[in-house]
């Protein structure tokens, strides 16, 4: 009897993070060939190959070598072929094109042909912009913005949503010189999915007195604190990951302006444009294919069950979505696009003169 156990978090254009296997095959069962793939609009395309553990670890054996090709089926031409940069570990210099076809082959002594197609989804375009701010040249504050009142920090607002979206915030942290994705986000965005809630409400620090600002001052008589985005406060907090779903939202939804904030940690690139540096957070944006989409909805759910403490979690189905044919693993495809986040703190329900 064969379990597959894969979990596999989304994989980053400057790293692929960590992924953990558990697998048991009977004695007549021979390992299988593992492929991890997902193409992304950043060089270079990443691919890992490796086999399931067999009954005795000490006899596995080992991918020495392979033919892996990367066909592009919209335009009838070859990509290239990918290269061993380190064990287990296999690159191509190639960046895909959006809305075209493409497919993979892996070519191994002693199996039959391994292989897998995808199409590349589409960019999400999102228009980032600042909230409410006081103007130090003028006597008079400005008007309080729909929606958000005197808050600062940053709003968004999606102009083009592909079929599938997932949002996280990357945490930099310095001593390590590695991005990690942030446990905790949330929005205010009326279509998130809610299969990843963690159960905790949003509930920054308040502070009594936030802002030095002399405008701020002039004009405010009273508020109940300050807090790093208080329309969001109450907000359910989501494990990792906002997930969005084109057919499940309306063209109102769309237009609506939202918050985004979260447990997120270090210095994170704030503005309205511009591409972070490194050594800088962001939220990333990130438009998935049908089939990696499915792949992380099960992997975040079958993570949860994983860490749950409740024992009928065991009873949960094991095997996670695979799209490799002649194999197992998947074959996906996403673009990425790294958007700036404000740590600016706003006052609680402000009385203004």
């Amino acid at each position: 009897m064969k379990h597959f156990h894969y979990f596999a978090l989304i994989l980053l254009p400057i790293l692929f993070l960590s992924c953990t296997r558990e697998v048991s095959l009977d004695a007549e069962e021979k390992p299988e060939v593992v492929v991890e793939c997902v193409l992304t609009n950043q060089r270079p395309q990443v691919l890992y190959l490796s086999l399931t553990e067999g009954p005795d670890e000490s006899e596995i054996p080992t991918i020495g070598s392979a033919e892996i090709l990367l066909k592009d089926l919209t335009r009838g031409v070859e990509c290239g072929v990918f290269s061993l940069s380190e064990p287990g570990k296999w690159e191509l210099d190639y960046r895909p094109v959006a809305e075209h076809r493409y497919r993979l082959e892996v070519i191994l002594p002693g199996h039959e042909l391994i292989w897998a197609e995808q199409t590349m989804p589409q960019n999400i375009s999102v228009q980032v912009s600042g909230a409410w701010s006081p103007s130090a040249s003028s006597a008079f504050p400005p008007p309080p913005i729909p929606k958000y009142g005197y808050d600062q920090g940053t709003l968004y607002n999606i102009t083009f949503l592909p079929d599938y979206t997932w949002i996280y915030g990357l945490d930099y942290n310095e001593e390590t010189e590695a991005y990690t994705i942030a446990e905790e986000i949330c929005t205010d965005f009326i279509g998130v999915d809610n299969f990843n809630l963690t159960g905790k409400r949003y509930e920054p620090p308040t502070y009594q007195d936030g802002t030095t600002s002399f405008i701020y001052k002039e004009f405010m008589k009273s508020c109940e604190g300050w807090a790093l985005y208080p329309h969001l406060i109450g907000q359910s907090i989501h494990w990792r990951y906002l997930h969005l779903q084109k057919s499940k939202l309306t063209a109102e939804e769309l237009e609506e302006k939202f918050q985004i904030s979260g447990n997120f940690s270090g210095d994170y690139m704030a503005g309205t444009g511009g591409t972070p540096k490194l050594g800088q957070g962001r939220l990333m944006f990130t438009s998935v294919s049908e089939d990696y989409d499915k792949y992380l909805q099960e992997s975040v759910y079958f993570h949860k069950q994983q860490t749950s403490d409740n024992l009928s979690s065991i009873y949960v189905r094991e095997n996670i979505f695979s799209n490799i044919q002649g194999g197992l693993g998947i074959f996906g495809a996403q673009m990425v696009s790294p958007v700036s986040w404000s740590r600016e703190n706003s006052p609680i329900n402000p009385v203004v003169y």
